[in-house]
């Protein structure tokens, strides 16, 4: 923990988005079995592909946007 804490400032823009993203990651991941065991495995395993491949399409999509314009103002 001492090392993330030195990563990011209390309040900043970064420490937020992390802040965000592990809580929204870590719900997902303690609700994964409960919703493996209600949809059942195959239909699980289908809709990890299936969100994996957004991700990966929409991230191709932000590297195409940033290829045109030539430049990056998120960060």
């Amino acid at each position: 923990i001492a090392f993330i804490q030195g990563k990011f400032k209390p309040g900043s823009m970064k420490g937020s988005i992390f802040a965000l993203t592990t809580a929204v990651v870590g719900a997902g991941l303690i609700n994964l079995p409960l919703a493996t065991m209600n949809s059942g495995f195959l239909f699980t395993i289908i809709q990890i592909i299936l969100c994996a491949s957004l991700a990966v399409y929409s991230n191709m999509l932000l590297v195409i946007i940033y290829m045109i314009k030539s430049y990056l103002k998120y960060l």
